[in-house]
């Protein structure tokens, strides 16, 4: 099952290290990175968030 993980640029503490190590050992999953993010990236970049979404539904 194609997954995509996202990441905001910015986010600190674990849930970066989280995020590379689900990427690298889910199959078939790609990693986004949001930049000039944290967390709640959808709502500090709510148009480049829909665009790596949309682009990723659409592969």
């Amino acid at each position: 099952m194609p997954t995509l993980f996202i990441l905001g640029a910015r986010t600190k503490g674990l849930l970066p290290k989280v995020l590379h190590a689900l990427a690298a050992h889910v199959p078939y999953s790609k990693k986004a990175i949001i930049p000039n993010a944290t967390h709640p990236m959808f709502e500090q970049a709510p148009q480049k968030y829909s665009e790596v979404v949309l682009e990723f539904l659409a592969s």
